[in-house]
């Protein structure tokens, strides 16, 4: 990151996009943790997806074809997740996107479940005590709730044939201000429901409750995108001889300024942040116990008698899976 000539702006970078923490001072890195954001800092699927679809762009600009542009992006994506520490939330998105990969050559398709336990599987087997680390934990309960929570929970509104004549007949700046309200509304009740599904995790690994990342998540996480996609275009322009670093260094430094300044304003809002203690392991898993019952149960409703039975299984299994990692995780990090 030499090419770059501001410290603050390289020591976040640093952290940013290639994972290196100790670059960032402890009393910046507390910020994030106590508004609830520190996940655009910390290596995760965020940071693969982005990469993914930046490395995906850049690939067809140059005419690659779409099947080694699937085995490219597969290789890059598990190389950067080892080079940046192998953490469990980024070898976690590393193989789910992979599976999709291989879909592609394979001319099928990947279904989430499918690519969700396959990558379960792969990080037990690559490094079986992440199973007990926070960023396990929550990396995947995060995953689980976006692909299961959110479709319950905020399910597609189809329009009817007369509503879509009328949408379709409006003025453009109409239909451009409800497109933008519907993301804004849609991005913040994806990180209300996820923040609020993972609340006594977070009390149980870092004894706090942080109510200012419900608030300042979306626009964090889109500059966090910004910078991620400028980062990323900077080490492929340094490639290319660097004819427009300066371009890229303006739009990392601008977008990492305001989404600091954002942390920091957050950071300093009385009712944002709540420290607090541990809470009863048995509270924590009845409470992961409800929330996966109320998964299977909006499945099992579905499904013939044997898809019941199968799916009912698959909850005590879960539940019960759970139950221990939770237990033996936060047990082990009480003896430490």
């Amino acid at each position: 990151m030499r090419f770059i000539e501001d410290d603050w702006l390289e020591s976040v970078s640093a952290a940013l996009l290639l994972g290196m923490n100790e670059a960032l001072p402890p009393n910046e890195w507390q910020h994030f943790v106590r508004t609830g954001v520190i996940h655009v800092l910390a290596i995760s699927g965020q940071h693969l997806v982005i990469l993914g679809i930046f490395i995906q762009f850049v690939l067809r600009l140059f005419g690659v074809g779409y099947r080694r542009t699937a085995i490219i992006v597969a290789v890059l994506l598990f190389v950067y997740a080892m080079l940046t520490g192998g953490r469990p939330s980024a070898m976690r998105a590393a193989m789910m996107v992979a599976a999709g990969c291989f879909g592609i050559l394979l001319g099928r398709r990947a279904f989430p479940a499918n690519t969700f336990a396959l990558a379960w599987l792969g990080v037990l087997i690559a490094n079986p005590g992440d199973l007990f680390s926070s960023g396990f934990q929550l990396s995947f309960l995060a995953v689980a709730v976006l692909m299961w929570g959110l479709p319950m929970w905020m399910p597609e509104r189809k329009l009817d044939p007369l509503q879509q004549l009328i949408a379709e007949n409006e003025p453009r700046l109409v239909r451009s201000m409800k497109f933008l309200f519907r993301e804004l509304k849609q991005a913040y009740m994806t990180t209300s429901l996820i923040g609020l599904a993972l609340i006594p995790l977070i009390v149980q690994w870092q004894n706090l409750i942080s109510l200012s990342g419900l608030l300042i998540g979306p626009p964090v996480i889109l500059l966090s995108t910004i910078a991620l996609l400028a980062g990323f275009a900077l080490f492929v322009d340094a490639l290319l001889g660097g004819l427009t670093a300066p371009l890229w260094i303006l739009l990392l430094k601008w977008s990492l300024r305001i989404a600091n300044d954002i942390v920091q304003y957050a950071d300093q809002l009385s009712w944002g942040c709540w420290n607090t203690g541990p809470l009863p392991m048995g509270a924590v898993i009845a409470f992961y116990a409800i929330l996966i019952s109320w998964f299977v149960w909006s499945k099992w409703r579905d499904y013939p008698l044997p898809g019941r039975l199968a799916t009912i299984n698959a909850g005590y299994f879960s539940k019960a899976l759970l139950a221990t990692l939770l237990y033996h995780g936060l047990r082990r990090e009480e003896l430490c």
